[in-house]
C-alpha cells in the first residue's frame, strides 16, 4: 500500500452488509430465513442492515518539539525586560516558549528557532527557572525536557560611605554606604563582619554601627557583599574613625557692652567639632567655685552694692573630658549711679574761640559715653553746641576750641553727658559765658 502524504482531511464512506448469523462468501447467494437461497440481485438479505456513517481524519501530525539550548541562558537580578532566543527542533507556528509553566510572547524563526519575550518580574530575584515549549495540536505538545536559565546577583561596587568618618568612642550611628547594583540580599560589613542591612534601593544600603564598633581610632574597612548566585565582595571603602583631641570652644552672646545700669543676662555658648560638649563652667571673680551652667546673671540691685567691673571666667569640657584651656573670661560692668558734670566760667571776645574747662565726675564709669557743651540763654533756649567726645570722668579737662558766634552778652554754659552703662548725667553745676 503506498504511504499517505499530507493530504488533508479525507472522508471515506464504508457501507457495510451485515446479516446477523448468516456466513457470506463474495458471491454466494443469500438464504432466506426458510433455508430458501435468494438470487445475488435480491441483496441484501432480510434481517441484515447497513453500518452508520464514519468519517477518517487522514493528515501530518505537529512534532513534539525539543529545546536543546538558551541564548542568553543567564541574566541579572534587577535587569529589565529582555529576549531569550530558544535553540531546539520540531517547533511550528504557534509554539509557545514556557517560562516555569508559564507561557511568554513567542516569535516564530525556524523549526529550530524561537524567541520569547522575559519580563522584569522573571529576573527579580536570584534563582533558576525551567524554559520549555508547548506545541499545539494535532499532535505537539510540551517538550520532554527543559533547559535552566539562571538568575543570578550582579557583583555590588561601593563608591561613598556616609558618613565617611566617626569619633572613636562615640555613640553608634547609622552608616549609608552608596553605588550601584546592590539587592536585597546584599550585605555590608564592617572590618569584614556582617551589619544588619537596609536594602534601600540599588544604589544605597544602611547598616547601622554599634558604639563598639567605633571604640578605637583607626581606618575601618567597609564592603558590600552579595551572595551566590553571581555576587561577591566589592572593593571597600574607608571609615575614619578618629582620636577627638580637640577641646571645645566657648563664646559669649547676648552681652551687649561691658556696662550696665540693671541687671543683665548672658549665655556661654559652647561648640565642640568631636563628640560634643560635655559641661560649660563659670565663675564670677578671680577666685571661688566654678558653677556649671551656661546662663550668667550680674544683678544691679538699687542700693548700688554690686556696681563696679566684675571678671567672669568660663570654660567647657567635651565627652572625652578635653578641657578648654586657658580659661577664658569677660569683663562685666555694673553702673546704677549717674554722673554728675560742672563747667567754669569763662569770657570770650565776640567771634572769638572758647576752650571750655569742666568735669564729668562717676563713681564707677572711667570715662563718660558722650558730652556735650550747651549755650543757651537766659530763657533756656539752647544757641549754640559742641561735641566734647568721651572724655575721661573725675579729672578736669579742657574743651577743644569753640568759636562763639553770639552777640555781645551773658549767657548759660552747661555740660550734659552719659556714663559707659547710659545714666544721664543727674544734675549739671552750669558756669556763665561773656561775651565782649
Amino acid at each position: 500500500m503506498r504511504t499517505l502524504a499530507r493530504v488533508g482531511v479525507v472522508a471515506v464512506l464504508l457501507a457495510v452488509s451485515m446479516a446477523w448469523g448468516a456466513d457470506l462468501a463474495p458471491g454466494a447467494p443469500a438464504k432466506a430465513s426458510n433455508g430458501a437461497t435468494q438470487a445475488q440481485g435480491d441483496y441484501p438479505a432480510p434481517g441484515a442492515r447497513t453500518s452508520p456513517l464514519l468519517v477518517l481524519s487522514v493528515g501530518e501530525l505537529n512534532p513534539i518539539p525539543d529545546v536543546t539550548g538558551l541564548s542568553p541562558a543567564q541574566a541579572q537580578v534587577g535587569d529589565l525586560a529582555f529576549g531569550v532566543t530558544v535553540i531546539g527542533s520540531g517547533f511550528v507556528p504557534g509554539s509557545t516558549v514556557l517560562w516555569n509553566g508559564e507561557g511568554r510572547d513567542t516569535g516564530f524563526i525556524a523549526p529550530t528557532m524561537l524567541t520569547a519575550s522575559i519580563r522584569a518580574g522573571d529576573v527579580a530575584a536570584a534563582g533558576t527557572a525551567f524554559v520549555s515549549v508547548q506545541s499545539p495540536e494535532p499532535g505537539g505538545g510540551q517538550s520532554p525536557t527543559a533547559r535552566v536559565f539562571t538568575i543570578v546577583h550582579p557583583a555590588p561596587t561601593l563608591d561613598l560611605l556616609e558618613p565617611v568618618s566617626a569619633w572613636a568612642g562615640g555613640p553608634g550611628f547609622t552608616l549609608a554606604v552608596v553605588g550601584s547594583r546592590f539587592t536585597s540580599a546584599s550585605v555590608v560589613q564592617w572590618a569584614g563582619v556582617d551589619l544588619q542591612t537596609v536594602y534601600v534601593s540599588p544604589e544605597r544600603l544602611e547598616a547601622q554601627i554599634s558604639a563598639a564598633q567605633v571604640a578605637r581610632a583607626g581606618a575601618v574597612s567597609v564592603r558590600v557583599f552579595t551572595p551566590a548566585p553571581g555576587g561577591g565582595l566589592s572593593a571597600p571603602q574607608f571609615a575614619d574613625v578618629r582620636d577627638d583631641g580637640v577641646p571645645p570652644v566657648t563664646t559669649v552672646t547676648g552681652l551687649n557692652g561691658t556696662w550696665h545700669r540693671v541687671t543683665t543676662t548672658f549665655t556661654l555658648v559652647a561648640t565642640d567639632v568631636g563628640l560634643g560638649v560635655e559641661r560649660t563652667f563659670y565663675r564670677v571673680g578671680l577666685s571661688g567655685d566654678y558653677t556649671i551652667g551656661t546662663k550668667v546673671t550680674i544683678k544691679a540691685p538699687s542700693n548700688h552694692a554690686n556696681d563696679g567691673l566684675r571678671t567672669v571666667q568660663f570654660f567647657s569640657i567635651d565627652k572625652v573630658l578635653n578641657w578648654e584651656l586657658p580659661v577664658k573670661q569677660v569683663q562685666v560692668g555694673i553702673d546704677t549711679q549717674p554722673p554728675l558734670t560742672a563747667v567754669a566760667a569763662a569770657k570770650v571776645a565776640r567771634g572769638g574761640t572758647l576752650q571750655p574747662r569742666y568735669i564729668i565726675t562717676d563713681p564707677v564709669s572711667p570715662r563718660a559715653a558722650d558730652a556735650v557743651l550747651v549755650i543757651s540763654n537766659a530763657a533756656g533756649k539752647t544757641l549754640q553746641r559742641y561735641d566734647l567726645g568721651r572724655p575721661p570722668t573725675r579729672t578736669w579737662r579742657t574743651g577743644g576750641a569753640c568759636t562763639i558766634t553770639l552777640a555781645k552778652g551773658a549767657y548759660r554754659m552747661r555740660v550734659l553727658a552719659h556714663d559707659l552703662a547710659g545714666n544721664p548725667q543727674a544734675g549739671t553745676q552750669s558756669g556763665t559765658l561773656t561775651v565782649y
